[in-house]
C-alpha cells in the first residue's frame, strides 16, 4: 500500500492518543486500513483492534482495504458505532426498525392509545429530546421515552420484531460493561455525540486514533462538534497529525473548497488528484445533468429532502432520491448509493447524506442558507463542494428562490 509521508506518520504513530486532522480526499480510509495492517504486522492480535465508522458502506470499504493490505488482519473488528453498541444487547434482544419506532411514536399522539395532553410533549419537542437522549445531553421527556420503550416491547412480543430503538443503543452500552481493545480507531470523530465519544474512550486500551475534519462538522444538531478535532484530549497527551494532501481531486476543485474554508479560518487543502473543472451555471437540473452526460457517475446534492423530492419528480426515472430504508434496522441512506450507481441513475441526496461519499461529477444545488454567514451552513457547503472527483457544477435553478 503506497502511502504519503503524512499518512505514514499517522499509520506508525506509537502515541497513546493520535489525532489525525484529515482534509477532504486526503486518504483517511487508506490510512486507517494501513494502520490496522501495520499493527497486525507488528505483532498485535487482529481481534485486539477495533475500527469504528458511521455507515455500513464505510465499514465494508474499510474491511476490504484491510484484507487486501494484510490478509492476516481479517479478524479485526470493523463496525459502525451503532452496530457495535448493538452487540452489547442482552441475548435475544434485537434492534427495532425506524418504521416500528415511528409507528410507536405516532401512537403517543393518535388513536386509542394516545397519551393525555398533560403527559405528552409537543411532537417536535419529543423528537429533539430523543436526539438529546441518544447524544447524552439533558432533556425532560423521560416519561414519554419510557412509554415508547414499553410499547416497543409489547409490539415485539406480538410481531416478533426488534424492541430496542437505535437511539437507546449507545446509552445502554455505556451503562453496561464495555470490553477493552488494545487499539481503537474511529473515523469522523467530529460527528461523534458526547455519548459516542464516551463509548470510544471506554473501549480504548493501549492506543486511540481519532480521525476527522473540523471543516466537515455538519452534525452539531445531533451533538457533534468542530471543536472535537483537534481537541479530543489534552494537547500535551496527544500527537496531532495533519493530512492536507487531497488525492480525490486536483487544484481547480481544491481552490474552490479553500475559498469556503477560508471563511472558517482553517488552512486549505492541496489538490494533488486529477485535474477537474468548476463552473457555476443557471438553468434547470435536467440541463445540468445533460451537460455532464454520465448519469450513473453523477450526484445532485441538495440542502433539504424537500428539494430532493422535487428534483426527483423533475428528472423522472433518470434519477433516484437516495433515502434510508426505514424497515431495515440500522440502515442509512449512504448504504443505497452503490445500488443507484449500478443502475446507471443519478443519485439525488442531501449534503448530510453525501458525507463520506464521492462521485466523478457533482451538481450542488444552490441554497440561500449557503450565503447566511453561519458557520454550520458554511461547513455544509464545504462538504458539498468536496464530493466530486472531476466535475463540480454549482447550479442556480431558474425561477426558484432557494
Amino acid at each position: 500500500m503506497q502511502l504519503t509521508d503524512q499518512q505514514l506518520e499517522a499509520v506508525t504513530s506509537d502515541n497513546p492518543y493520535t489525532i489525525v486532522v484529515a482534509g477532504a480526499g486526503a486518504g483517511k480510509t487508506t490510512m486507517l486500513a494501513a494502520r490496522v495492517a501495520w499493527l497486525v504486522e507488528n505483532g498485535e492480535p487482529p481481534d485486539s483492534i477495533l475500527a469504528l465508522v458511521f455507515t455500513r458502506m464505510a465499514a465494508s470499504h474499510l474491511r476490504k482495504r484491510i484484507e487486501a493490505a494484510c490478509p492476516e488482519a481479517r479478524g479485526a473488528w470493523i463496525s459502525t458505532l451503532h452496530s457495535f453498541a448493538a452487540t452489547r444487547l442482552a441475548e435475544g434482544e434485537r434492534v427495532a426498525s425506524d418504521a416500528d419506532v415511528a409507528a410507536v411514536f405516532q401512537s403517543l399522539y393518535k388513536g386509542r392509545q394516545r397519551l393525555t395532553t398533560r403527559r405528552r410533549p409537543a411532537m417536535r419537542k419529543l423528537e429533539r429530546s430523543i436526539m438529546r437522549h441518544e447524544a447524552g445531553l439533558d432533556h425532560d421527556d423521560g416519561e414519554a421515552l419510557e412509554v415508547m420503550r414499553q410499547r416497543l416491547r409489547e409490539q415485539a412480543r406480538v410481531l416478533e420484531c426488534g424492541a430496542t430503538p437505535s437511539w437507546d443503543l449507545v446509552p445502554l452500552a455505556l451503562r453496561g460493561r464495555l470490553p477493552h481493545f488494545r487499539h481503537v480507531l474511529v473515523d469522523e470523530y467530529q460527528d461523534c455525540t458526547p455519548n459516542e465519544a464516551a463509548m470510544v474512550s471506554e473501549l480504548r486500551g493501549v492506543s486511540l486514533t481519532a480521525v476527522g475534519d473540523p471543516r466537515q462538522s455538519i452534525f452539531t444538531w445531533r451533538g457533534g462538534s468542530p471543536e472535537a478535532i483537534p481537541n479530543c484530549w489534552p494537547t500535551q497527551e496527544a500527537r496531532i497529525i495533519q493530512m492536507s494532501k487531497c488525492h480525490r481531486f486536483g487544484p481547480e476543485l481544491a481552490a474552490r473548497a479553500n475559498m469556503v474554508s477560508d471563511a472558517l479560518e482553517f488552512s486549505g487543502i492541496t489538490g494533488e488528484g486529477p485535474a477537474g473543472s468548476v463552473e457555476t451555471i443557471e438553468g434547470s437540473v435536467s440541463e445540468a445533468v445533460a451537460k455532464i452526460g454520465e448519469p450513473g457517475k453523477t450526484a445532485i446534492l441538495c440542502r433539504t429532502n424537500m428539494e430532493c423530492a422535487e428534483i426527483e419528480a423533475e428528472l423522472g426515472g433518470l434519477a433516484v432520491h437516495v433515502k434510508r430504508d426505514p424497515t431495515v434496522p440500522l440502515h442509512s441512506a449512504a448504504d443505497e448509493v452503490e445500488r443507484v450507481e449500478k443502475l446507471g441513475q443519478v443519485a439525488i441526496c442531501t449534503v448530510h447524506t453525501s458525507k463520506g461519499l464521492e462521485w466523478d461529477h457533482v451538481i450542488v444545488v444552490w441554497h440561500q442558507s449557503y450565503a447566511s454567514g453561519k458557520k454550520e451552513d458554511i461547513r455544509t457547503l464545504y462538504v458539498a463542494l468536496t464530493r466530486s472527483r472531476k466535475t463540480l457544477l454549482e447550479l442556480r435553478r431558474e425561477g426558484i428562490q432557494a
